[in-house]
């Protein structure tokens, strides 16, 4: 089957944009014996899209559709390869330290969309609660270092001490509720000094990523891809 052709229209703002633009096009279809809707193409692709491929990938999840224009992958499909791929450093660390902002990001978004239990795959579950059983040790063995010799550390002690019992009341839950993925992800954000580079971290996240239920709208979609870019310099 021949592909295709998908044409759109495209109006310049005004006569001077359009002899600049024009011009530039032209030398570079010359220069390229390219043609100019290839590098018309080409320039918003890049403009949208970092080199890092990984990276650029993941973004392009959130457009993808196949022969019938339905979508392929998506916001959420992203945000779990984002996690995966966090998750997945040498001797237990993280792939790198930079993930801070993309974890607010799921945040908002949990805080935005409120998930709702009966959407949810439970087959989800056993993975979720093994990696947060995971987490739950690793802030009980940070506590446990903390000497409260100064105000600041003992309240830090105690802090943790309550996060501690609220992450073990939720590991023993049945199910998922939308208060106890929002504690979770606060745990990890006020505690990311302890969690930041550790592959369990991005596991808990992966299997959030999984069970709760995402904002996918241009906004959240266009957000999502500023802070991949961000990352994308940065990593």
């Amino acid at each position: 089957m021949a592909e295709k052709r998908i044409q759109k229209v495209f109006y310049y703002s005004n006569k001077i944009a359009k002899s600049i633009i024009e011009g530039l096009l032209d030398d570079e279809a010359e220069v390229t014996n390219r043609s100019t809707s290839y590098l018309i193409e080409q320039h918003i692709l890049r403009d949208f899209l970092p080199e890092n491929e990984t990276v650029s990938k993941w973004i392009q999840m959130m457009y993808a559709k196949d022969d019938k224009d339905k979508p392929v992958s998506d916001l959420q499909d992203t945000m779990i390869a984002v996690f995966s791929y966090m998750a997945a450093g040498v001797d237990n660390k993280s792939k790198n330290e930079g993930g801070k902002p993309l974890v607010d990001f799921a945040y908002k978004n949990k805080c935005l969309y409120q998930h709702q239990s009966k959407h949810y795959d439970k087959s989800e579950l056993p993975y979720y609660h093994s990696q947060l059983g995971y987490v739950i040790e690793r802030i009980e063995m940070m506590q446990k270092g903390i000497i409260d010799e100064t105000l600041e550390e003992a309240e830090r002690k105690a802090k943790l001490d309550f996060d501690i019992r609220e992450l073990k009341r939720i590991h023993e839950e049945d199910e998922i509720t939308d208060d106890s993925l929002s504690f979770v992800y606060m745990m990890i954000l006020d505690n990311w000094d302890m969690l930041f580079n550790w592959t369990y971290t991005y596991r808990l996240l992966t299997g959030m990523a999984r069970i709760q239920t995402w904002e996918d709208s241009a906004e959240t979609r266009m957000n999502l891809v500023r802070l991949l870019n961000d990352f994308a310099k940065k990593y």
